[in-house]
């Protein structure tokens, strides 16, 4: 067939309507994926909701890792359309009488169905714009929880309010993280994230960075105090195979790297391990 297009042949606005009415579910979970936990989960969305875009964050949270969760998710969450739910399933670390109930939230046109455990207040460092306490959730046994949190996405996929899945919350409960301390002296900040390839990924943003240092020389000490930065890169390829740089990358975050290497494992960072900067 030659001359024209199939979509003639097709209704009017077909391939629009069809993208745009397929709801979209993002996981995240510290569940892995040798077990059968995730498959189960999604045969069991997909069966319920047949066209649904289903996408994986991650399943590779360390276990009961809530910081590490809300930083992955918070580098994800902003790129995906207004109507997203995303499901977060990091484990609860808390005792029986402390257990944290299930809360959906609506924030700028997305719906993030997770525990009252502080995970979104990582996230936004910020109450949601709405929040409702999942009722009777904080009852759910192991067995039950799953059926469960597939019934919320297939509802809220339908388009039911989150308003009938219980009361609204003025507040959540908060959870901060630590946050880089400056001066005219100096930086410091601390590790945040390391990323598979040995990349360590600072709490240093560029605003604070460039508001504090201003056009002055600095240097970020290395764990091995032998080692100095004092220059800031804008590739990974600015210095040879071996050597180590630091760049803000697309998060707008310090992170420091060696170019064709591992930096956490020559230098022994690890989470929290202290970055500074001395301002000269």
């Amino acid at each position: 067939m030659s001359g024209g297009s199939l979509t003639h042949l097709l209704p009017d606005n077909f391939v629009i309507h069809s993208i745009f009415k397929m709801p979209v579910i993002t996981l995240t979970t510290d569940w892995g994926t040798n077990d059968f936990y995730v498959a189960a989960l999604k045969g069991e969305i997909v069966s319920l909701i047949p066209d649904v875009r289903l996408i994986d964050i991650t399943h590779h949270i360390r276990k009961f890792d809530l910081l590490r969760a809300a930083f992955i998710f918070r580098n994800s969450y902003y790129y995906y359309p207004p109507g997203t739910i995303h499901l977060i399933g990091v484990g609860h670390k808390g005792s029986r009488e402390e257990s944290a109930g299930w809360l959906v939230i609506e924030d700028r046109e997305n719906f993030i169905v997770c525990r009252n455990d502080g995970f979104f207040y990582l996230v936004a460092d910020r109450q949601p714009e709405k929040a409702f306490y999942v009722s009777q959730s904080e009852k759910l046994s192991v067995g039950d929880e799953r059926s469960f949190l597939v019934t919320i996405l297939h509802e809220l996929s339908e388009g039911k309010s989150p308003a009938t899945f219980g009361p609204p919350l003025t507040a959540i409960k908060e959870r901060k993280s630590f946050e880089p301390v400056s001066d005219d002296k100096m930086i410091k900040g601390s590790v945040v994230y390391i990323d598979d390839y040995g990349n360590v990924i600072t709490n240093i943003d560029r605003e604070l960075f460039e508001r504090t240092v201003q056009n002055r020389r600095f240097e970020i000490e290395l764990p091995r105090r032998d080692v100095v930065l004092q220059n800031i890169s804008q590739r990974y390829d600015d210095v040879g195979n071996g050597q180590m740089l630091a760049l803000f990358n697309s998060s707008g975050l310090l992170e420091i790297a060696q170019n064709q290497g591992d930096a956490a494992g020559l230098y022994g960072f690890s989470y929290g391990t202290q970055i500074r900067i001395n301002i000269l």
